[in-house]
């Protein structure tokens, strides 16, 4: 199945190419984030289809839009 991700601001290099790819269900966002090479302890929020998902262990449906967020500092 295919899904949409996109990773922003420190972590936007591990975005897939084009921000698509092609995952084998079933599959969790902690396994995304494994399988993408995403350092969990880097990831401070995950939005699937522009929603704030805090259970990671929510199985990745088709089509669904992902977007994973360092946790963001400034002044």
């Amino acid at each position: 199945m295919r899904i949409d991700v996109k990773c922003f601001a420190t972590l936007r290099g591990f975005t897939p190419d084009g921000g698509q790819m092609d995952v084998v269900p079933p599959l969790t966002l902690s396994g995304l984030l494994e399988k993408l090479g995403v350092p969990e302890k880097e990831v401070r929020l995950v939005f699937v289809n522009g929603k704030n998902e805090s259970h990671w262990s929510r199985e990745v449906q088709a089509d669904d839009r992902i977007g994973i967020f360092p946790p963001v500092g400034g002044g």
